[in-house]
């Protein structure tokens, strides 16, 4: 009797002591959801989108560190070329997944590129010094046939098309490559200037695509999540 009752007094403490940055990983996980509600609900191509969270999110991080009088941390002492390769690798998984959202229901396309994690823990070990997981390798198995079974038999607008299926893995595999990426470059750059130069450089390599046609530019009741999209979801 004693043991059981002091079971519930043991979570609710271990609750209490939760690290702040896991807190922060699940908000930030909860806030992700309200990326793909806004990017599904707004009437613009997947590009121009990707270019005006990019563009609203540099701007509103250079208007902060302006703000707290810290505009020098902008500037990478180094790891520029790697910088580079992060915002052009984070420009094409943008793409993927905006595009997986357009052509996909959001629950299908937050199911594809959610596969990102068990990716991560397949690659993860081949490029840092982790260990393998176990774990992720058997979700990876069972994820597969998961993928072809919303492919091949959904139903009520659950279905996938093939296009829709490999934007959406693309999108996750690109992600998994950028975490490994970046995991080792941050211990060596200020992670806002490398976020700052990352989102500029996205911007950059999308805004040529604009001048292809298409809906680009939002309508008057759209520029309000446009902008919870580039400041808050993304840059905050």
């Amino acid at each position: 009797r004693r043991s059981s009752a002091r079971i519930p007094q043991k979570l609710v403490s271990g609750a209490l002591r939760l690290n702040p940055w896991n807190l922060g990983i699940a908000l930030i996980a909860s806030l992700w959801g309200f990326v793909s509600i806004i990017v599904a609900g707004i009437d613009v191509t997947g590009l121009a989108l990707v270019f005006w969270r990019c563009l609203i999110a540099a701007a509103t991080l250079g208007i902060g560190l302006v703000a707290l009088r810290r505009l020098p941390s902008l500037i990478p002492r180094t790891r520029r070329r790697h910088i580079a390769g992060l915002g052009f690798l984070l420009a094409i998984h943008w793409v993927l997944f905006f595009e997986t959202l357009k052509q996909a229901s959001v629950a299908v396309a937050i199911l594809l590129v959610y596969t990102a994690p068990i990716f991560l823990a397949v690659l993860a070990p081949l490029f840092l010094p982790e260990r393998r997981s176990r774990i992720g390798i058997v979700a990876l198995a069972v994820s597969a046939p998961g993928l072809a079974l919303i492919a091949l038999a959904g139903e009520g607008g659950a279905a996938a098309d093939p296009a829709a299926i490999g934007l959406g893995l693309g999108a996750a595999l690109t992600y998994a490559f950028l975490i490994v990426w970046a995991k080792t470059v941050v211990p060596h750059v200020s992670v806002v200037s490398m976020a700052f130069w990352q989102y500029v450089l996205v911007a950059l390599v999308v805004a040529p695509f604009l001048l292809t046609g298409g809906h680009v530019v939002p309508d008057a009741d759209e520029w309000p999540w446009v902008l919870v999209l580039g400041a808050a979801l993304t840059a905050v």
